[in-house]
């Protein structure tokens, strides 16, 4: 059931919006305390070799991500027009699809953990990279309950989860301090993940907000239908778009050791907690897209998603050349140590920056323009280049040209996201209309 709203009379919309937004903000914050305090004490106790490791296999699990398809990304686009009955349908379907889907991952990954104890040596591989596998399962079904907690504006559950799971987390990587061992650092990571599932599940159960009622044929039409009129495209645009920022590690690797690798990984994994703000302005100009349907509307949330996005990337970086080297201190004690890593983290953040300032306009030209053609003309070459220039930047520079390619490759991005917008529907000075809502509560 739908329901029409006037956007210019009455702020439903918008009231949905700054709560879900204020939720989105709380959980961001709550990660980055968890995050780091996670972080500096794994960096403290860790040994660079094992953090190298690490983020070597998250590397590796970047391109593992290619069949990692999440139709459930479909109901961005046809949420209003679905009834509570078809909705369960999908959303079970979905549910299918991501057990099948991960169990193949999990096979992939045995494979290439052999693979890799045969080429290193350390049982390590394999043992990290099958419990990635794990993870990959339980994320998977808990995106499906977050994509529709999301659509109906119910993000203060996803938050509360969120909270519960990363505090259980943080527990487990104080454990590093007593046994500093990379196997903790992975075991946190899948109890964070499976307990979720299990807060997810017990959320629905108790709400009864989705009952499994899809038979096989009808599961079957929904996924195709999802995937080929919309998820492929978006999900091959979020594979690629992963790489692009964790594939540097990998390539880091074939031209130095792992003790540089860990080494860059710090200033990396650093520069993470400079996406956050992002991420969740991103999500929020999502669920304002799903949630409309004029042109006019979508194109000036999205706007204003962006003019916030572009100040706040300004601010961040500024802070960071100011007080960087402060920060860096929780990390690392070496003055030595604390120099390189602000050079690296110095190109990495500001090619994050360029980039995060303008991820409002790519949700815009994923859900309101043609994802296909925005998959195929903007993020397929911007990834392909990125491969380009970080394997260039590694080569002549090491770690440091690799952290300089980044801002070659954000710009490069951004560049052609431009380049799309101006070709789409993208218009905010038509005449007044009134978008239409679907009716969430």
């Amino acid at each position: 059931m739908t329901m029409k709203y006037d956007l210019t009379k009455n702020g439903r919309m918008t009231s949905k919006v700054i709560n879900s937004l204020s939720y989105g903000i709380l959980e961001r914050i709550i990660d980055l305390l968890f995050g780091l305090t996670a972080s500096i004490i794994t960096v403290r106790y860790l040994g660079r070799e094992e953090y190298g490791i690490i983020n070597y296999i998250i590397s590796i699990g970047s391109l593992i991500n290619f069949i990692n398809l999440a139709p459930e990304t479909y109901l961005y686009k046809v949420y209003m027009e679905l009834s509570k009955d078809k909705l369960n349908e999908y959303l079970s379907s979905y549910m299918l699809f991501s057990i099948l889907k991960s169990s193949i991952i999990i096979i992939l990954n045995l494979v290439i953990g052999i693979v890799l104890y045969i080429q290193f040596g350390d049982i390590a591989y394999l043992a990290i990279i099958l419990i990635n596998g794990l993870v990959y399962l339980f994320t998977s079904i808990s995106a499906i309950f977050i994509v529709f907690l999301e659509l109906n504006f119910n993000q203060q559950i996803i938050t509360k989860i969120f909270i519960a799971a990363k505090l259980i987390r943080t527990l487990v990587i104080c454990g590093l301090i007593i046994v500093p061992s990379l196997y903790l650092v992975v075991i946190a990571d899948l109890l964070f993940a499976l307990v979720q599932i299990i807060l997810f599940f017990i959320a629905f159960r108790s709400k009864q907000l989705m009952k499994i009622s899809a038979n096989f044929k009808e599961s079957i039409y929904i996924l195709k239908e999802s995937i080929y009129k919309y998820s492929i495209w978006t999900h091959f645009t979020g594979v690629i778009t992963q790489i692009i920022y964790k594939i540097d590690p990998l390539i880091l690797g074939v031209f130095s050791s792992m003790m540089v690798v860990g080494k860059y990984s710090i200033a990396l994994n650093i520069s993470n907690y400079f996406i956050i703000i992002f991420q969740v302005l991103q999500k929020n100009t999502n669920m304002a897209l799903g949630n409309l349907n004029d042109n006019v509307e979508s194109s000036r949330i999205t706007l204003k998603f962006t003019i916030a996005s572009v100040i706040i990337a300004i601010f961040q970086y500024i802070g960071f050349i100011f007080l960087g080297k402060y920060f860096l201190m929780l990390y690392v004690d070496n003055p030595i140590e604390i120099q390189l890593l602000y050079e690296y983290s110095l190109y990495i953040i500001l090619g994050l920056s360029i980039f995060n300032a303008f991820r409002p306009l790519a949700s815009y030209l994923t859900i309101k323009s043609n994802p296909k053609t925005f998959l195929l003309n903007t993020i397929l070459p911007s990834g392909l280049m990125s491969v380009i220039f970080y394997i260039v930047g590694a080569k002549l520079y090491g770690a440091l040209g690799v952290a300089i390619a980044n801002v070659v490759t954000y710009s490069f991005a951004v560049i052609l996201i431009l380049c799309a917008l101006k070709k789409s529907k993208f218009n905010i000075r038509s005449q007044e209309s009134g978008g239409e809502v679907k009716n969430v509560g």
